[in-house]
């Protein structure tokens, strides 16, 4: 059944500005493992599923910002019943409910209680707008019926550099190659993966059925972040950022 919750664009969508968005062009797609201005990397729902009537569900987004200096970006989350593409490229038959913040956060929340009566799926799209920078992502969640069960998403440890444990900036050299790798607490499937992505140097793999990867510092001195995102393959979530300087 956790099928039906799968992410719609994806986890990581390349800055979701993919094409089910208006406005977007090839020309200007990133690299998925590496990222230098604002682009939103991951959106989780916890619960992923969950039953009519019930919540709240929280959406936690991932955006990255290396060039922002700490800016204020605002989010607008929408929450709407989903219907085709129009020449718009409007995806929503019926908004439910906008709700919009100005933060200097990377990763931004909101919460929806749903009010449905039965089984639905609704569309979630973030938008991160900050100077003449605009992205957008999305994902779906689906609504059981009230004799359903919420299902939980995946939950990650830790996100180690250097084999080095904590949360703590991690000092790597120029010209070393340096091993990454993340645990995984709860909710690892057999067809679950991790993407990985970098604002700094390169990482060996953007996409890794393990939960391990390489990492080569950039030869600029400064401060850098490593991204990994967890997902289960079937719409569950979770992601881990950790930094590292270079001397």
């Amino acid at each position: 059944m956790k099928t039906l919750f799968a992410v719609l664009s994806g986890v990581l969508g390349a800055g979701l500005c993919v094409a089910t968005f208006t406005g977007c062009s090839s020309d200007n797609l990133p690299e998925v493992g590496f990222t230098d201005n604002l682009r939103i990397l991951a959106i989780k729902a916890s619960p992923v599923a969950v039953r009519a009537g019930s919540g709240p569900v929280t959406f936690t987004a991932l955006v990255a910002d290396p060039k922002g200096a700490g800016r204020n970006v605002t989010y607008t989350w929408d929450v709407c019943l989903p219907t085709q593409l129009d020449a718009t490229g409007t995806r929503c038959a019926t908004t439910i409910t906008t709700s919009t913040a100005t933060t200097a956060s990377l990763t931004p929340q909101f919460a929806y209680t749903n009010t449905f009566t039965g089984a639905a799926a609704v569309v979630v799209t973030l938008s991160a707008a900050a100077g003449s920078e605009f992205r957008a992502g999305l994902r779906t969640l689906s609504v059981v019926e009230t004799t359903g069960a919420d299902i939980a998403a995946p939950s990650l440890g830790a996100l180690r550099i250097n084999n080095t444990s904590g949360v703590g900036a991690v000092a790597l050299a120029a010209g070393a190659t340096y091993d990454v790798d993340v645990t995984v607490s709860s909710g690892a499937t057999a067809g679950g993966f991790v993407t990985w992505v970098t604002d700094g140097g390169e990482l060996s793999a953007a996409r890794t059925s393990s939960y391990t990867n390489k990492l080569s510092p950039p030869n600029v001195a400064g401060s850098y972040k490593v991204y990994s995102i967890y997902n289960d393959g079937t719409g569950g979530v979770d992601f881990l950022t950790r930094a590292f300087t270079v001397p």
